[in-house]
């Protein structure tokens, strides 16, 4: 909302919304999807098919991997709810504000392996 003008919507009597819940769950989804598709190589299976080639690119399994999260708001700890029902081996989850409690959180609803970052270092 910050780079919204809002005096100047006003006065040209626009109506301003602020839905931030509007489409998290469809970027949860969507994020879901293109993580599916990086593991199993979905997108280059299906064009490979269609090129008449069959090349079975079997990918990595998410339960064997290890994901970093940058961001842990509504859509990251979105996308941490949905991994670990996939039981990744852990998730790394890095954000600029303290979020032990909501990691926590989904750790004990889901029996999930979730690391909040590690202290900040300075290197020389």
């Amino acid at each position: 909302m910050d780079s919204v003008p809002l005096r100047l919507c006003k006065e040209k009597n626009i109506r301003v919304s602020y839905t931030p819940d509007a489409v998290s769950p469809a970027v949860i989804e969507l994020t879901l999807g293109l993580i599916l598709d990086l593991f199993r190589h979905i997108t280059f299976a299906d064009r490979q098919i269609r090129l008449g080639n069959w090349t079975r690119p079997y990918g990595k399994r998410i339960g064997d991997s290890v994901i970093g999260i940058i961001g842990f708001g509504r859509i990251g700890s979105g996308v941490a709810m949905a991994l670990s029902s996939l039981s990744p081996r852990k998730i790394f989850v890095n954000d600029i504000i303290d979020k032990s409690k909501e990691i926590n959180n989904i750790k004990n609803r889901f029996h999930a392996d979730i690391t909040p970052p590690i202290k900040k270092r300075r290197f020389s």
